[in-house]
């Protein structure tokens, strides 16, 4: 009965026992096994923390995430923004904003630019490093993009509609990806790797990796991709997933070591 009332609470200081005859509160205790246990999920969480802040002080991390509409958020904004890992990003992309014209979602710490086009499409992207010139950004009712030019690399968020033009994707990129220079790009691409993507093909062509291996949302498919050219790879550049409660994709991740 203890654990039934207790163990729900998140936070003690929402606990309250009122003093009756009938509860015994020395009568309750841990099961010696469960404080165990305990122990030793705290020491693997410790663990994994102190090791994510050390590849966190040696990388630069590009994030990706599809919000599925940032409007909905509006219940959820502080979770995004107490979500530790994601605004430890240096350059962090959120696809599928939702975002009309005329509106923005800035997160603190971060310039913010926004490639919009309303109801189920769009791009938003926030940035902490220095940028050599300010962001390309360009949107229509096939495709959003923005593209990020710092002193270490490029990085380009793209968000693809179902059915969208692949000439003008691919002319688009043509035209922003440069040689000689450590390039990647994150998104939702529309295509599951599992199966057939004409973007993967078009990257591949290029001299482009495609990083991500796994499901990235809860359909079982892979979405979400991670391409780096091969001045990227040298650099040392991986990747990593991470699931959020707040939208049915992964948040995908690329970490270039510094």
């Amino acid at each position: 009965m203890a654990f039934v009332e207790l163990g729900r609470s998140q936070r003690l200081e929402d606990i309250y026992i009122i003093p009756e005859p009938e509860i015994y509160v020395d009568a309750i205790r841990c099961d010696p096994e469960a404080l165990a246990e305990t122990k030793r999920l705290e020491q693997i969480f410790n663990e994994m923390k102190n090791k994510e802040n050390e590849t966190n002080d040696k990388c630069w991390k590009v994030s990706y995430l599809n919000v599925r509409s940032i409007k909905s958020l509006d219940g959820h904004r502080d979770d995004l923004s107490n979500d530790q890992s994601l605004m430890r990003s240096d350059i962090l992309g959120l696809g599928e904003t939702w975002l009309e014209d005329d509106q923005v979602a800035n997160f603190a710490g971060f310039d913010g630019y926004f490639a919009t086009f309303g109801k189920g499409k769009g791009v938003a992207g926030y940035n902490k490093m220095s940028l050599v010139s300010k962001p390309l950004i360009i949107t229509s009712n096939s495709y959003s993009a923005i593209q990020f030019i710092t002193s270490e690399f490029h990085v380009i968020f793209l968000y693809l509609s179902q059915g969208y033009k692949k000439n003008s994707v691919n002319d688009l990129l043509n035209t922003w990806i440069q040689p000689n220079t450590p390039t990647a790009l994150l998104g939702d691409m529309n295509e599951d790797i599992f199966r057939n993507s004409s973007i993967q093909n078009f990257m591949a062509a290029k001299g482009f990796s495609q990083l991500i291996n796994e499901a990235t949302c809860t359909t079982g498919s892979i979405l979400d991709h991670i391409y780096v050219n091969d001045l990227m790879s040298k650099k040392g550049a991986f990747s990593k997933l991470e699931t959020v409660y707040f939208s049915d994709h992964d948040v995908i991740s690329l970490y270039v070591p510094k």
